[in-house]
Parts: structure tokens; sequence; C-alpha cells
């Protein structure tokens, strides 16, 4: 039944979707959700669109089989972020060279959601009826926290399972602990005028560049909570918007943050909240004429899952019987390790209450990177990989 698995088609379809912008933001995700819909239908799946927002659909697809079985979902997400600069290809051209499928959202997960979709053509070439129900969740949002796609679903009981495997870009290494994360809004706030009253004036944007250089104090506290584990807190100021024209002090300048701290170090978005201000009222203190103001959003609370949960065994079963080896932890184990990612898996688990893990194809150095890539190889790889975890679930096949 593996042996079925077409490598070639894989490949192409995932080039198919990666040529199909989009972007979040906006939110343009309609495209490549109906390409994967006429998918889903000519697999004979039963179909669903669910809307949080108008033009901006949630897939649920399922193969239905014996009442009373498990329920094993698939999760993963359309949207990808802007294409951004410095590309060498056509970020939508599902270039293919050297062994890699290039593209804005190659890795970060369109081969994901082309290697899930095989799965449920595997069974009905075999004409296999599962043993309780195949289900996906194709879903927007993730990229801007998700509240309109799995967290919608969740939120609304419309997506129940017993176990669930997101496939997002881990390189073939598990995760089921991720971050949380606090984006911080700023705002300093100056006196519009002519550079030549400069003397009498307030800068916001030389004052936005004191909190930056501020934060590298914050930063330093932060490295000292480094998770045997998990990883380090990141800070970092991603997005500076200021100024209308080279001879005028704006009014104002904003600046946008995004603050990741893992589990197991004891943070809540809470402390994480009062860190930021801490720092900034004593910037206030420390400069009179400092006029800041920020606007939190939590758009993930830190979770751990226990290591025993049965996916967790699926997929290393699946994978060692496949590969010849089980595969690792995300990063563990390395001297200076990348923290864990935040996906869907916080909607699942921590709202939904499905454990749930991060697996999948393609390197998450590649996520939001010009010249983004997949490996080709990977995107059959992980095709049987989730093929035999299925299986194993939903079939008595030894």
């Amino acid at each position: 039944m593996l042996d079925s698995i077409d490598s070639a088609a894989l490949v192409a379809f995932a080039r198919d979707l990666v040529r199909i912008p989009s972007e979040n933001p906006p939110g343009d995700e309609n495209g490549v959700a109906m390409k994967i819909l006429d998918r889903l239908k000519n697999l004979g799946l039963k179909t669903e669109i669910v809307e949080a927002e108008p033009g901006r659909p949630n897939l649920i697809a399922s193969l239905e089989g014996d009442p009373g079985g498990p329920t094993l979902l698939f999760n993963g997400h359309t949207d990808v972020v802007p294409a951004g600069s410095g590309w060498e290809v056509d970020p939508y051209g599902g270039i293919i060279k050297d062994g890699r499928l290039y593209g804005r959202g190659a890795c970060d997960m369109k081969g994901g959601l082309a290697a899930i979709l095989a799965v449920a053509e595997v069974f009905q070439k075999a004409g296999i009826r599962p043993r309780g129900r195949l289900l996906y969740s194709i879903v927007v949002d993730e990229e801007t926290g998700g509240q309109k796609g799995t967290g919608y679903l969740v939120e609304n009981q419309i997506l129940k399972a017993d176990m669930a495997v997101v496939a997002e870009p881990s390189d073939f290494t598990m995760s089921i602990a991720e971050p949380g994360i606090v984006w911080v809004e700023l705002v300093t706030h100056g006196t519009q005028t002519h550079t030549i009253n400069r003397k009498n004036a307030v800068n916001p944007v030389e004052k936005m560049a004191k909190a930056i250089v501020a934060f590298d104090g914050l930063r330093e506290e932060l490295n000292r909570l480094e998770h045997d584990f998990h990883g380090y807190p990141i800070l970092t100021v991603n997005v500076i918007q200021g100024g209308h024209k080279t001879n005028i002090i704006p009014d104002r300048c904003r600046a946008s943050v995004d603050f990741r701290f893992p589990p197991g170090i004891g943070m809540t978005p809470k402390e994480a909240i009062e860190r930021v201000e801490a720092t900034l009222r004593a910037l206030r203190q420390e400069d009179g004429e400092m006029k800041i103001e920020a606007a939190y959003k939590v758009v993930a609370h830190p979770f751990e899952q226990s290591e025993e949960i049965d996916i967790v065994k699926r997929v290393k079963e699946a994978t060692k019987e496949l590969s010849g080896k089980y595969p690792e932890w995300w990063r563990r184990g390395k001297k200076t390790m990348i923290p864990v990612d935040d996906s869907d898996v916080y909607h699942l688990w921590v709202k939904g209450g499905i454990p749930s893990i991060y697996f999948g194809p393609g390197k998450l150095e590649q996520a939001h990177a010009a010249n983004e890539y997949i490996d080709i190889e990977d995107i059959p790889k992980a095709a049987k990989i989730y093929t035999l975890i299925a299986l194993r679930v939903l079939t008595d096949l030894k």
C-alpha cells in the first residue's frame, strides 16, 4: 500500500499549491483551499466548509468508518507569510531545482499538506474502511495566531478527535510542547513639526530607537532563563513604522514586538507583559519626554504534553519502521537550542484537549525565509510515515 504512493504526483500537487498565493496578511487562502477541496472530493471524502470570516474557508473532510473506533486527525494550514524581498526565484513559480521545490509556503507548509492528503488516497485505492474515522482540518489563519482557523473550529466544538498530527515543518523531529506568545504593539508620541524646529520638538522615531535599545537589557535577563529541553525566551522587534517625509518630524512611531517564552521556566503571559512594562517604566523615568504606550495580544500560553501520549508512540513506531531509527525530539540536547515553535497544536491540545504532535517534512530554518524550499524527497517520505500511522491506528493491519 505504501508503494502505491505516487511521489511525482505528490510533488506536482505541492508545486501547484505553491503557485497559488495565499498570503496572510491579508488572508487570501481561498484559491488554495478550493484546489484542496477539489482533491478531497475526488478522493470521495465527506467535506464541509466552515468560515469564521467570509472568504476564508476552513475545510473539514473525513473518511468515515466503523463507529466506535478512534478518530485520527491530520491538520495543516493554507496560509503563508508574505513573500517579502531577497528572492532569487519567483516566490510563486513553483520552481524545482537540484532536488528542491522553491517558493513561499513550499516548506511551511504546502509540502506537508500534499503529504497528509496521500493518506486518504491510499485508503481509497486499497478499499479500506477505517476502524473509526480519518479526519482532516485544512485551515486558514495559522500564521497570525489561528483564531479564525483551528482556534475557531475547536472553540465551537466543530473539531473533535482522539489524537492529531500537525504536519508543520520539523525535519521529522517531534514536538509536543510550545511557547507562550505575546505580541506587543508600541507607540511613541511626539510633536509634528518642521525639521528646523527640532530643538523644541519631541521626535517619536528617536524615542522608539531608545526603546529598542532598552530591550537589549531585557533580552540579557531572558537569556538566563534557558530551559534544558525547550530553549530560551525570544524578544524581537520585527516591524517599525514612523515618519511622513524627510523634512517633517512626525507625531508618532509604531513598532511590533514578538515575545516568546518556552514552557518549563515558570513564565506566564502576565509575567511576560510585566517584564515589558517594567522596561517601559524605566524608560519613562530616565527620559521625561518619553511618551510610550503598549498594547498586548496574548497569542498562546506555554504548554507541555506528556511524552507518553499515544500519538507519540505511533509516530515513533512508524518512523522507525520506515527509516530504521526513531525520530528525535525537537532540538533537544543541543548547546544553543532553537526554542520550540508555535503551531495549531496549541488550539488542539490546550483548548480542545486533543493529544497532538508537531511533526512534518521540511526544515524550519526555511520557513518564512527568502528562497524558501523543501527537499522534494521529504514529501513522499512524510506521506509514507503519515499513512503508516493511519494504518496502525485505524485498521487491524499488522
